[in-house]
């Protein structure tokens, strides 16, 4: 099936065989995901101006920075975040961490997130990474490097159960390290580099 976007809307998520396809609109005066179905009439969420859209393959939630308590607030949304029951979850970070200066990803299924530094500067500056089972506030996993060394790239697998952290050198740019986190043992693992 081919389907033409609207102006002002690009596409999120298509789902051939099912014919599925999620947007995100922005078109001045609606700010929102619009999720096509088939031939039938398309479901529209709107989304306020200061909040994020969090992806999580074909599901969505909505993310807002709480600047004055340093935490992310986190809504899954009945019928876009796959879960029965949803729910709002805050995601503190300590003082030293900026959630403004953040950036995020989550798995709705498995209720994981990862907050890292949002940009080159932050993640040098923040030398972590925080882990969290979202359901609860605190990180049950913190990241920390020594030295010059920061996290570069952190993403968490598609099914939400690790997440994969590279470390850079600050001096040289140089991948230094790779390291796993998984959920369900709450343990960092290095991962060998092969030799240059």
């Amino acid at each position: 099936m081919v389907r033409k976007i609207p102006q002002g809307e690009r596409a999120l998520w298509f789902d051939e065989g099912g014919e599925k396809l999620v947007t995100f609109a922005d078109t001045g005066k609606q700010r929102g995901l619009v999720r096509y179905e088939g031939a039938g009439k398309p479901r529209r969420l709107a989304v306020l101006p200061k909040d994020r859209v969090l992806q999580s393959q074909d599901k969505f939630a909505a993310a807002r920075l709480d600047t004055k308590g340093n935490a992310i607030e986190l809504q899954e949304i009945a019928d876009w975040s796959g879960i029965e029951k949803p729910a709002k979850h805050k995601l503190a970070l300590p003082e030293a961490y900026p959630v403004a200066a953040s950036a995020f990803e989550a798995n709705f299924a498995k209720r994981t997130a990862l907050v890292s530094g949002g940009s080159a500067v932050a993640r040098q500056e923040w030398q972590k990474v925080f882990l969290f089972d979202y359901v609860k506030p605190e990180p049950i996993g913190v990241g920390t490097l020594p030295g010059r060394q920061y996290f570069s790239f952190t993403a968490l697998d598609p099914t939400g159960s690790t997440a994969l952290l590279e470390v850079k050198d600050a001096s040289t740019r140089e991948t230094v390290g790779l390291k796993v986190f998984t959920f369900a043992t709450k343990r960092f693992e290095d991962v060998a580099l092969p030799p240059p």
